[in-house]
């Protein structure tokens, strides 16, 4: 291991990524076991329909401020960065409610009060998303990683001095907690910003618009980690009973905690991190069947201790079936597969590449996702996601040898 790599990672940025990440499922378990089945259902729609807006509005402008900031800190200012995604997380409140407001009307009705509420949680979180890419590309790590376990500490404190108060509804409770910690995170990660570079918190709407126009590449990328990574979510709670996507989101927690691996690492690697790309390079130059034999084996192990967990903390009624659990299980581990080997083009300069992979995977995982679930239910929904990863990491090696 690069002794550089080794410095960074002792310095606490993937421990503490992980630890928060490890807080953030324990406290997911608790306040599903909370809300119950149906309820819970109902939170995670509005959780990934903000999540896919905020992904899809914000981060081709982070990914492009955090590429350009590794190789040049003055090719864009602070001030554009802060104020440019003030202005989407806007967009990203008004879009979230709209969607929910037609989903609302449409499918299952959803509380007023949980619609403001999810309006205020869209903003700060989307500026909690950007502000955080900010940290990472000037180098913070420490302290993004501290806003990190921060965040999910003061959500637990919250969310549990409203339960000992028994005066708000436990989903009220939840949101409002999430709004308390992301405006503590958002207000301490702008300060340290503009602390670390000294930089002016005047706007400037040439570079604001320089900005925007230098993202438009990468937003397609952004676009497409963050719909396919949540597509089976939609296609669950548009074609099957909402009580369903929540007992999918609670059973496939413990396995979604281990994306914290690869989206930090990769992270990192676009942050211009050169020893963290080789240790992806390294991950992923493994033979194809060494590859295939420890991802079947991994993905079993985790299929019986996610379902055993799930079955301890929660109950038999949370449990969603063995082959559903163990699909998301091998889907997990290509997606982060597939990750990594995005970012390693992405700072390696293969933007056409990158943005033909994006553009394939928003079209193939909707397809192969809706057509599974129509044609073989739960389990639908990670088998065609696999699937899609696969192709697509076929086609980013024939490209690269085609270009060579």
């Amino acid at each position: 291991m690069p002794q550089e790599m080794a410095k960074k990672i002792k310095g606490g940025y993937l421990f503490t990524r992980g630890f928060s990440a490890f807080l953030a499922l324990a406290f997911s378990l608790y306040y599903s076991k909370n809300l119950g089945i149906e309820k819970r259902s109902l939170v995670t729609l509005i959780l990934v329909v903000v999540v896919i807006v905020i992904i899809t509005l914000t981060s081709g402008v982070g990914l492009t401020f955090r590429k350009y900031t590794a190789s040049n800190p003055n090719f864009f200012s602070l001030s554009a960065y802060v104020y440019t995604n003030l202005i989407l997380s806007f967009f990203v409140s008004i879009f979230s409610i709209g969607i929910l407001l037609a989903y609302s009307s449409s499918r299952v009705t959803i509380p007023t009060t949980l619609l403001y509420l999810a309006a205020i949680y869209a903003f700060l979180g989307a500026l909690d998303f950007a502000f955080h890419q900010g940290l990472i590309a000037y180098g913070m790590l420490k302290v993004a990683s501290i806003l990190d376990l921060l965040t999910i500490m003061i959500q637990i404190s919250v969310f549990f001095l409203f339960s000992l108060a028994n005066q708000v509804s436990i989903a009220a409770s939840l949101f409002t907690s999430l709004i308390i910690s992301y405006v503590t995170s958002v207000v301490s990660s702008v300060l340290a910003l503009v602390v670390h570079t000294n930089a002016s918190i005047i706007p400037s709407w040439k570079e604001i618009r320089l900005l925007i126009s230098a993202s438009r590449p990468f937003h397609i990328v952004g676009i497409a980690n963050g719909f396919a990574d949540r597509i089976d979510r939609i296609a669950i709670a548009w074609f099957l009973p909402l009580g369903v996507l929540g007992k999918f989101a609670v059973g496939t927690s413990i396995l979604s905690y281990l994306r914290f691996i690869p989206e930090a690492i990769s992270r990192l690697i676009v942050g211009g991190h050169s020893n963290f790309q080789l240790l992806a390079s390294r991950l992923i130059g493994k033979s194809w069947l060494n590859r295939l034999f420890i991802a079947l084996n991994l993905s079993l192990t985790l299929t019986l201790v996610s379902q055993a967990m799930i079955w301890l903390t929660l109950g038999r009624q949370w449990l969603v079936p063995f082959t559903v659990v163990f699909g998301f299980s091998i889907q997990e581990l290509i997606r982060g597969y597939f990750q990594l080997r995005l970012s390693e083009l992405v700072a390696d300069g293969q933007e056409k590449i990158v943005t033909r992979l994006s553009i394939c995977l928003i079209v193939t995982s909707t397809i192969m996702c809706l057509i599974g679930v129509n044609l073989f239910g739960l389990v639908g929904a990670p088998l065609g996601l696999a699937l899609t990863y696969l192709l697509l990491i076929f086609f980013s090696y024939k490209n690269i040898a085609k270009v060579a």
